[in-house]
């Protein structure tokens, strides 16, 4: 995967975009947590990359922990009015049933970094959020493994939505979880290459630290990510 560092004025020419009308979910930076239904727990998790590394001839399930603070799981959500970006990091590797496998090398700290710039809008008829570009691969990020192995992510429409932001139609949550939820899905790799289970699944909680427009973009650091290089044949 490769990133850029974006002029500012790239930056602006994002950032001014019309704002999504939204009464529900706040513009600013929220702390991610884990989902308290995730079908793979435990351990808890809020993202699940499911063969992300091939490590047994079985289906390999691989989740990563954003409540971990100990070995260093900090996750946070930006959204500007515009954008959605997710970023931070977890730990997390192959789950061989109620812990990660102590011996691997691939039980560590991830690192991730996810932006929603295409088709982010209000849920119809609900003051959801949802990311609805009507392609797969609109959406673009990467994860990179304690190894520094990195691969590309990029969002699955199934449905209407490749990702969803708020607390569902019926005001209850997603999963039986209250309050705000985030969930959606990946393809790894390249664009349709979806393996099962590889999706987001946590909850949310409103730190109250506004973010402007251009903060929203940059994330942590002050890194102006503009867009995505994407390589070609």
């Amino acid at each position: 995967m490769k990133l850029f560092i974006g002029s500012a004025a790239a930056v602006a020419a994002l950032a001014i975009t019309a704002p999504v009308a939204n009464a529900q979910i706040a513009v600013g930076i929220y702390q991610l947590c884990n989902h308290p239904n995730g079908s793979a727990t435990p351990p808890s998790y809020g993202l699940r990359l499911d063969e992300l590394f091939d490590v047994s001839p079985d289906h390999d399930v691989f989740t990563f922990d954003f409540e971990d603070v100990d070995n260093g799981s900090d996750v946070k959500l930006f959204f500007d009015g515009n954008s959605i970006r997710i970023t931070g990091q977890a730990f997390g590797g192959n789950d061989i049933g109620g812990q990660y496998d102590p011996a691997s090398p691939l039980t560590g700290v991830y690192s991730f970094d996810f932006i929603y710039n295409v088709g982010v809008q209000t849920a119809p008829g609900d003051d959801d959020l949802i990311v609805n570009a009507g392609v797969n691969g609109a959406n673009f990020g990467s994860i990179t493994a304690p190894d520094n192995t990195t691969i590309d992510l990029f969002d699955r429409v199934l449905g209407d939505f490749s990702f969803r932001f708020g607390d569902n139609d019926d005001g209850l949550g997603y999963r039986g979880a209250p309050g705000l939820n985030g969930w959606g899905w990946f393809d790894q790799g390249a664009v349709g290459n979806h393996v099962r289970d590889s999706d987001w699944l946590f909850t949310a909680k409103f730190i109250g630290v506004p973010a402007p427009a251009p903060l929203a973009i940059a994330g942590l650091g002050g890194l102006l990510i503009a867009q995505r290089r994407r390589q070609t044949a």
